[in-house]
């Protein structure tokens, strides 16, 4: 093979290599960014979705599509985290009441 057969060469399968990488990012991405989705609809379906989940997702994916996978699945995993915490929160508090003391209070105010 002469030497412009190993540069095309050289060339495709550095390509191929990045080609893959760039596959498994984005799957990752999208993995991370489902699964943030997925965790705020549990968490809303108990009427506890935090306040700024849906943002966080958002911008999950505005960084997905400018190429800043990392950063995109960094956000995406702390939005997931805020649907896993809210529907948690929900489930705790689903049997809360006010403390006695409270309650003794507002009554003695009427």
């Amino acid at each position: 093979m002469g030497h412009s057969t190993w540069v095309w060469a050289g060339l495709i399968i550095l390509l191929m290599s990045n080609n893959s990488a760039w596959a498994e990012e984005n799957t990752e991405v999208e993995q991370a960014i489902a699964a943030a989705e997925a965790a705020r609809q549990r968490a809303a379906s108990v009427g506890s979705e935090w306040r700024d989940t849906a943002l966080l997702i958002a911008r999950a994916k505005e960084l997905a599509r400018t190429g800043e996978i990392q950063q995109a699945i960094e956000l995406a995993d702390h939005a997931r985290r805020q649907g896993e915490l809210g529907y948690e929160q929900a489930l705790r508090e689903q049997h809360a009441d006010f403390p006695a003391y409270v309650l003794s209070r507002s009554s003695q105010d009427h």
